[in-house]
């Protein structure tokens, strides 16, 4: 994994959570940078199983197939799951009721408990959870090919076809296809399925060598003015105010790792910069729990006398900022010490 991503991974999770605490107005951008991120990881670290130089025996084929899946089980739903149990355990432990939280029934249950698109949420970013693992499929079908024939690609090409033109209703404000109609149809064409495309788009950048870093730079400026055009024009989509900036810092952050030494050893070296990377391997455990783990921290914290009369004397919730970075730290420790050994042992 580049140094980098990591570090960019603890950014965008700590935005998530920083919006969340009222902290930070345009946070939820951190999930436009997961997006995008998903997009180019995958293909980066699958790439040689998708898109094989020779052709692998069926045997082969299947086993890397369910070697990605399996991986990509592993990397979503363990962790998930303890925090739904976490927030289910939280609920009972108060004498409540689940159709306290929502009309409750066993379907909504499995949904919730799956992750189906359109799911009823325990945890407040579990939506975004639906498109990461729908991308995964989507993924997942390239290693599908019947008669010499890709069907993975051509269904990812329809999917971007469809996304594209839900960002196309957005912009020019008319219905070319009203996909709305349907949810689930909106959900499978919904216009943030881009972003995941435009992740992939770094990759081929990257892997065909199309753009040095020093070029990068001499474009950045026309693509900051190309950017704020657009987004003039259409204030409304976030693939443009969130998942455009996004590609274009992920794509210079991967040219800069690979070009320049000293920016690698920025993050091997400097004492933020390993906290960064470090903080990067917690970041989807810090992005599952922090919600949930907000609402017990700030329950004890509302305790602390220091911290209340902090608040009144500068007017700022100060307890939200402490929280902000006592979670921080029990997530890395956590992650640390129990999160990655069993994803590892798993694996």
């Amino acid at each position: 994994m580049l140094h980098s991503l990591q570090a960019i991974r603890a950014v965008g999770a700590s935005m998530v959570f920083l919006f969340h605490s009222s902290l930070l107005p345009y946070g939820y951008a951190g999930v436009d940078i997961f997006f995008v991120l998903s997009g180019f990881i995958i293909f980066w670290v699958r790439y040689k199983y998708i898109y094989p130089k020779h052709i692998l025996s069926q045997k082969d084929t299947f086993f890397s197939f369910l070697t990605y899946f399996y991986h990509r089980f592993l990397r979503i739903y363990p962790t998930y799951w303890v925090f739904c149990g976490l927030f289910l355990g939280g609920i009972w432990a108060k004498g409540g009721n689940l159709s306290d939280f929502y009309a409750f029934n066993w379907w909504a249950f499995w949904q919730t408990f799956f992750l189906t698109p359109l799911h009823p949420t325990f945890l407040v970013v579990s939506w975004t959870l639906s498109y990461e693992l729908y991308f995964y499929v989507l993924v997942g079908l390239l290693w599908v090919r019947i008669g010499g024939i890709n069907i993975g690609f051509w269904v990812m090409c329809v999917v971007f076809l469809g996304s594209f033109t839900n960002f196309l209703n957005s912009f020019f404000l008319i219905k070319i296809i009203d996909f709305e109609q349907n949810e689930l149809l909106n959900f499978f064409f919904s216009d943030i399925v881009l972003e995941f495309y435009l992740g992939i788009l770094i990759f081929y950048v990257i892997y065909f060598q199309k753009i040095t870093f020093s070029k990068y730079l001499y474009f950045t400026p026309f693509f900051i003015i190309i950017n704020l055009i657009l987004c003039y024009f259409c204030i409304r989509s976030r693939e443009l105010y969130a998942g455009l900036p996004a590609f274009w810092v992920i794509l210079g952050c991967v040219l800069l790792e690979k070009e320049k030494k000293d920016f690698v050893d920025f993050f091997k070296d400097n004492i933020f910069g390993k906290i960064l990377v470090r903080l990067g391997g917690a970041s989807y455990l810090l992005y599952i729990s922090h919600s949930l783990l907000m609402g017990v921290f700030n329950n004890f914290l509302r305790k602390i006398s220091f911290l209340q009369n902090l608040n009144e004397f500068t007017g700022f919730n100060a307890t939200y900022l402490f929280q902000f970075f006592l979670i921080q730290i029990v997530i890395l420790y956590v992650s640390e010490w129990i999160e990655q050994p069993f994803l590892k042992k798993m694996k």
